[in-house]
Order: structure tokens, then sequence, then C-alpha cells
């Protein structure tokens, strides 16, 4: 009897070890996804800041002399904005999505009037508006005000995401059985010193 009643505890301490490795394992991966998710959309939200710089920047020089190294950075920037907000937009930090929600707008009149600069480049199209258009120099600017000025701060993103997971690998270190945990202390103070 008692022989089947050890038997019975090891069976059932060893599923219960086995919930919680996979418990563990799920969780943090969770962690990790969303650490991931925060990463894209911190990565566009710099890729977006970036863009209108640059489109200042080679609207001015192709306004002096029009080359095709300053064409060719200005198409890209026009590129990396769309894909900065599109970015910004798919994730779970709620200011970078709202940030994108209020950009793309002023992103897709920006490309419109930089393509009203192209046909054109040495009249003052950048400062004047056409047909009701906001003018690009504008537009910019309110871009960048925008990007910059918003409560969507990337290291403050980044720093919560990963305080998440300090909580999360600190729980999982305090009840995971084995070399990571059993709750003792000196495990805990290991994996708190990992992060």
């Amino acid at each position: 009897m008692m022989a089947r009643l050890a038997v019975a505890g090891v069976a059932l301490a060893v599923v219960a070890l086995s919930g919680l490795a996979v418990w563990s394992a799920v969780l943090s991966q969770r962690q990790a996804d969303g650490l991931s998710c925060v990463g894209v959309q911190i990565t566009g939200q710099l890729q977006a800041v970036q863009a209108p710089y640059v489109i200042r920047t080679e609207v001015e020089v192709l306004q002096e002399e029009f080359t095709d190294a300053s064409l060719i950075r200005l198409r890209d920037a026009q590129r990396r904005l769309p894909d900065g907000l599109r970015r910004m937009a798919v994730g779970e930090a709620p200011e970078p999505v709202s940030v994108a929600a209020q950009a793309q707008p002023l992103a897709e009149k920006l490309d419109s009037a930089i393509e009203r600069f192209l046909t054109d480049p040495r009249d003052d199209i950048l400062c004047r508006c056409d047909d009701g258009d906001d003018a690009a120099e504008a537009l910019i600017e309110n871009l960048e005000k925008l990007l910059n000025d918003s409560g969507s701060d990337p290291a403050r993103l980044l720093g919560d995401k990963l305080h998440t997971v300090e909580e999360t690998a600190h729980r999982v270190a305090v009840v995971a059985p084995g070399p990571v945990g059993c709750g003792s202390s000196d495990s805990v103070r290991r994996v708190e010193a990992r992060w």
C-alpha cells in the first residue's frame, strides 16, 4: 500500500512539474514574442522619424541642383516613411499605433506633394498650396512634430516591455523546479543577475 502511494505521489509530482515546465515555456514564449513585437514597432518609429528629415534635406539639395544621387535618397526616404508607419501600427504598444494612424494621412499627402515638386523642382511648390493641398514643407513639419513630440517614446516602450519580461522571469524562477528555482533565494538572485 505504501509503495503504491509513493509511486502515485512521484507520478503526481512528475505531472505537476511537467505542467509547470510547459507553463514556464509558454509564458516565456509569449514574453519573447511581445518583446519582438515592440522591437518591430520601435524600429518602425525610428525609421518614420528619420524619413521626413531626409526628405527635407534632399528636397533642399534638389532645389539647388538636380542629381540622381539626391533623387535616389529622396525616393528611398519616401518608401521608408510608409513602411515605418506600417511597422508602428502593428503591435501591442498603443502609443505607436495611435501615432501611426494620425501620421498616415500626412504621409500620403506628403507623397503627393513630393511628386508635384519633382515635376518642377526649382519652382516654389514647397511653400505654396496647389488645389487645396498642403505644401510639402508644412507636411514635413507636421509629421516631424507628431512623430517626435508624441507620447510614444521608443526608449520608454522598450524599457516597459523589458520590465515586464523581467517580472515574468522572476515569477518563473520562484516557482520553477530544478536548478533554476524551487523558490530558493539563490536561484532568484541568479535569474535577476542575468536580467
